[in-house]
């Protein structure tokens, strides 16, 4: 290999490091990172009623395949946290049926701070979605 092609796989090199060395200190800059923080999709349930209730939640990716299916009982004044369902981005949909009664859908998204869900069980047996957007 002549001198003058050594010379410049070299700097190739030498220039690959730089850019990725920038690349880790701007990830360090910034708590979200340099394309924002992505909060993977989880969900929790708490049930304000005075009445214990089943609840069963489902959850749907957008070519409508289940990807989520779990039953709950559910105490008064008791609390349920879904572990991390996925990180992918894009748009689910949640299905969560009270009491094989009371069935609501609701929109939910992975993408830059949000992906979480919180569903509450009020008087009544009424169901409230949000959707949490992580700070």
């Amino acid at each position: 290999m002549k001198t003058r092609n050594k010379v410049l796989v070299v700097i190739g090199i030498v220039a690959l490091i730089a850019l990725v060395g920038f690349y880790v200190f701007l990830e360090s800059l910034s708590p979200g990172g340099v394309f924002g923080y992505i909060e993977p999709l989880r969900f929790s349930i708490f049930n304000w009623d005075e009445n214990k209730h089943d609840i069963t939640v489902e959850i749907f990716d957008s070519t409508n395949k289940t990807i989520f299916s779990e039953n709950y009982s559910i105490e008064p004044g008791r609390a349920v946290s879904a572990t991390e369902i996925t990180e992918e981005r894009g748009e689910y949909m949640f299905k969560v049926t009270l009491d094989n009664n009371i069935t609501k859908m609701h929109k939910a998204y992975v993408e830059e701070g949000k992906g979480g869900v919180h569903i509450t069980i009020k008087p009544h047996s009424h169901i409230d979605i949000s959707n949490v957007v992580a700070d």
